[in-house]
């Protein structure tokens, strides 16, 4: 079997999801793959994730105090 390798870098822009899903999917179909739509998805998620703004991705964090009101306490 024969191994492929691809890597492909740009810049932190939105407009890069949608290129990135569509250049993804022309590699792995040429690649021989019929069923690319979960890499398509995972793709998305991490330069999604990666061009977001400096802390979006971060969760906040609540006291025990905070989180005694509430409903999934």
């Amino acid at each position: 079997m024969e191994q492929f390798l691809s890597e492909m870098v740009f810049p932190g822009e939105t407009w890069v999801v949608p290129v990135t899903r569509r250049i993804v999917a022309a590699i792995l179909s040429g690649a021989g793959h019929q069923d690319v739509d979960n890499a398509q998805l995972i793709v998305s998620e991490l330069i999604s994730n990666a061009s977001a703004p400096r802390g979006a991705l971060l969760y906040p964090r609540l006291s025990r105090e905070e989180l005694k009101g509430g409903s999934w306490a």
